[in-house]
């Protein structure tokens, strides 16, 4: 009988012990996979940032491309009005060329803020739809 008691109680130690192997092994495996899913959310939400810094990169670039050209159509139209007004015999002459002048820099700007302004539309659509694939991805995942 104490020898029964004996291997009951050795048996049951046993179970105890293959049953918490057996739970930290799961608890440990559950860890391991939530871990992997926080590592794949975070790679994807970085990916997503990191295409939408390249989109707000390439709208800095286009701003500053749309600029220069603006400014350098600007500068002609000064460099012309001066080389005319160096030319010029009298106030009159002086007055034609300031109003042509105005005329094609009010033309310059506003194509160059037409075009400004249609490369942001087409950038911020650009960063947007990034934003949604990124989304729609990680949905589908």
């Amino acid at each position: 009988m104490a020898k029964d008691r004996g291997n009951n109680a050795r048996e049951q130690l046993d179970q105890m012990t293959q049953a918490a192997g057996f739970g930290s092994t799961l608890f440990a495996d559950m860890a391991e996979q939530n871990l992997k899913q926080g590592i794949g959310a975070l790679d994807g939400m970085l990916r997503t940032v990191r295409k939408a810094a390249d989109a707000f990169g390439h709208q800095a670039s286009s701003i500053r491309e749309h600029s220069a050209a603006l400014l350098e159509q600007s500068m002609g139209n000064a460099a012309e009005l001066g080389s005319r007004l160096a030319r010029s015999k009298d106030p009159l002459q002086w007055a034609e060329a300031q109003s042509e002048f105005l005329s094609k820099q009010a033309q310059v700007m506003a194509s160059g803020a037409q075009s400004l302004g249609q490369a942001l539309v087409n950038s911020s659509t650009e960063v947007a739809n990034v934003g949604l694939r990124e989304a729609s991805r990680r949905r589908a995942a």
